[in-house]
């Protein structure tokens, strides 16, 4: 942000030598309107809207200060933006605040388009937990179900963050982070798979032949290798291939 822009776009065909392309994504401005002050811009996550050939990207703002956590810790406090972005320009079409529960202090989000519906998987900071919600137009949003992974596995489970989805034919791929405890689930990325979303299996240990501990996935299609995931691990800042 003292850089004057809020977001850096790489692009390149070599992963080892790509070009920046610096965004003013209009966050600051949104907040300005409506009497906040950003401080900082984090967590990106592009989300492409294969209904309308649009592309956008999702951020986290620390815009509201600071709270206290179930832990009885002091963390800062945020609003979730999308932008929707020019990729052959690099600029912001057009930004705004996602209008969730306002009680909430949400961070990591993820949105995917299933049968005319929007739907969002969102990190609940103040309990550690993912919330689900669903919107017919990126604008209006509903929760439909809090804690939702706890809900799918039938199992308490907390302390989870970094979800991602990924489709493949008619399988959906629910990738998730357990970072902290030991209860139920040790430490590590998982994935559970449904059809119906209303059937889910139960949590495998995504990991590496080295059997590494995986954090904050991202995850697309390669199209030449369509069984094949690209992950981005946020942690060692490495692209690696799974499956």
């Amino acid at each position: 942000l003292s850089q004057g822009f809020e977001t850096t776009i790489y692009t390149g065909y070599d992963v080892h030598h790509l070009t920046p392309h610096y965004v003013n994504l209009g966050i600051r401005k949104v907040a300005e309107a409506e009497g906040r002050e950003v401080h900082q811009i984090w967590a990106p996550e592009f989300f492409e809207d294969k209904s309308n050939q649009s592309v956008y990207l999702l951020s986290v703002a620390n815009d509201r200060g600071q709270t206290i956590d179930k832990n009885n810790e002091t963390i800062f406090q945020h609003s979730l933006y999308i932008s929707q972005m020019d990729m052959d320009d690099f600029i912001s079409k057009k930004s705004w605040k996602l209008n969730l529960k306002s009680s909430k202090n949400y961070i990591d989000p993820s949105i995917f388009y299933r049968n005319g519906v929007y739907h969002l998987l969102v990190k609940d900071e103040y309990q550690k937990t993912i919330d689900y919600y669903q919107s017919n137009d990126l604008k209006s949003w509903k929760l439909i179900q809090e804690d939702y992974l706890s809900y799918t596995l039938g199992s308490p489970i907390d302390y989870t963050e970094g979800q991602f989805i990924l489709q493949l034919n008619k399988t959906y791929y629910i990738y998730f982070d357990k970072y902290e405890g030991t209860t139920n689930f040790l430490k590590n990325q998982y994935v559970i798979s449904t059809k119906d979303f209303k059937n889910f299996t139960k949590p495998v240990v995504v990991t590496d032949k080295n059997e590494t501990i995986l954090r904050h996935g991202s995850g697309i299609l390669y199209v030449k290798k369509p069984y094949a995931i690209i992950m981005v691990l946020n942690s060692c800042g490495v692209i690696t291939s799974l499956l």
